[in-house]
């Protein structure tokens, strides 16, 4: 009688994503990758697909391929420690990338609660910083339940979602002034969106 007991333990083959494997055709072929830029086009409220646009060089021959975002590609580029084309564009690169991983967060933390905890967190850990002031100043704060059971879940999750961004940083060269101000800027890109700011304010919703 068959069975399928047997195959329920162990590793399985993960198939890397046919974006990755084309960069990985060119980098045996004698390419190196220079970068990588960000794209993402506003479109009134809303915006066209993020794209990534990686760009090769071998000898005196450039190449540059896009692909959609991905975070497959994501994670490939950052292992391979890719820099964006600018601190600015590496600031929008990481925001997308919260923006994303909080989009992944556990379904029983909640999003009204995920915001609660993450709003008191940057308060209380960034609130003094000059660059994120106004962007704070503008998003209603009330205190998170700390006597919740996912309180605790809460906290660790988001401060998975900073390593996840700082650690590529400090791993692609960037000084630790130049992380902490990519980083800072990542999070208003993110709160941004997560909180709806700018389309409140081209809707006239926002005072501020």
């Amino acid at each position: 009688m068959g069975t399928i007991v047997k195959y329920l333990n162990g590793e399985s083959i993960e198939m890397p994503h046919p974006f990755v494997d084309e960069c990985d055709r060119l980098d045996q072929n004698g390419y190196s990758i220079v970068n990588v830029r960000f794209y993402r086009e506003r479109k009134g409220l809303s915006f066209l697909p993020a794209m990534l646009y990686v760009e090769f060089k071998k000898d005196t021959e450039g190449k540059t391929i896009h692909h959609d975002w991905h975070i497959d590609i994501e994670k490939w580029l950052l292992n391979k420690n890719v820099k964006a084309v600018s601190n600015e564009n590496e600031a929008e690169r990481m925001g997308y990338y919260l923006i994303q991983l909080f989009n992944d967060a556990p379904f029983e933390l909640g999003e009204g609660y995920m915001n609660a905890v993450l709003m008191e967190n940057l308060r209380d850990d960034f609130g003094d910083v000059p660059a994120l002031i106004q962007t704070l100043k503008e998003i209603p704060f009330y205190r998170a339940n700390k006597s919740s059971k996912f309180y605790s879940s809460a906290v660790e999750y988001i401060e998975k979602c900073y390593k996840t961004i700082i650690k590529p940083l400090i791993h692609m060269g960037y000084t630790k002034e130049t992380t902490e101000s990519i980083f800072y800027s990542s999070l208003i890109y993110f709160l941004d969106e997560r909180f709806s700011l700018t389309n409140s304010r081209l809707l006239g919703l926002s005072s501020k």
